[in-house]
């Protein structure tokens, strides 16, 4: 068996409009959805678990959504506790399975959908943004996917590990930092790339131009520190 090149993990990020499990947690900001197992990629069958919420109204409003939501096909309560519920549920799919498949990627996990977004952890062995235009051009309704690297890395866990990390955080701005991990979740760093500065700028909601000056002031002061760390 011929061995396959490795392929690059990360995050598919999908944000639907209209989608039931999306505008729910859009609703209810602190309740997480889990989908351990799923099923085909037309019509899906999986067991998602709630959590988060502060009262069992939230439960009861879930389910409300999924009887009035067109495209819910059943579902079955489970299990029902203070804080989390699990629900059996078979849903339309809205062709980001069916985008994984066609670009050989694969879901490596259970995934989450969070704030009204969508994340599926993945492996891709090939372009990235190729998965990105698949997604776009299978699901049914509008949606915005990006893929993000490395997902799980942040200010905060590295701040534990290399002291300078602290000095980092002294230094940079809000709006650097922002810059800075949303170009490197984004693979602007990888060559070759798989965001342009244009893409990145798109998904922050500025321009290119101060996508690059905070981009560029935030580099600077990075490699100034290393630079007095590493002459010490």
């Amino acid at each position: 068996m011929k061995r396959k090149k490795k392929g690059i993990s990360g995050v598919l990020c999908v944000q639907h409009e209209e989608d039931v499990f999306c505008e729910y947690t859009k609703r209810y900001l602190g309740v997480i959805l889990r989908v351990p197992f799923v099923v085909e990629y037309d019509l899906i069958y999986f067991i998602a678990e709630v959590y988060g919420f502060q009262d069992r109204s939230c439960f009861s409003k879930f389910l409300e959504m999924l009887d009035k939501s067109p495209d819910i096909m059943f579902y079955e309560e489970l299990e029902k506790n203070k804080h989390s519920g699990t629900v059996l549920i078979g849903k339309k799919s809205y062709g980001v399975l069916k985008a994984l498949y066609k670009t050989k990627s694969v879901l490596r996990g259970s995934f989450i959908i969070k704030g009204g977004v969508e994340y599926f952890p993945v492996i891709v062995f090939g372009n990235p943004k190729k998965l990105e235009e698949k997604v776009r051009e299978y699901v049914s309704r509008r949606a915005i996917a990006y893929f993000k690297v490395n997902m799980d890395i942040n200010i905060e866990k590295l701040s534990a590990a290399a002291p300078i990390i602290s000095k980092l955080r002294e230094e940079l701005t809000h709006s650097e930092i922002r810059v800075l991990l949303a170009a490197y979740e984004l693979g602007y760093f990888r060559w070759p790339r798989i965001h342009s500065s244009e893409d990145v700028a798109k998904y922050l909601g500025i321009s290119k131009s101060t996508f690059l000056e905070h981009l560029r002031k935030g580099e600077e002061k990075i490699i100034r520190l290393l630079h007095d760390l590493l002459k010490t």
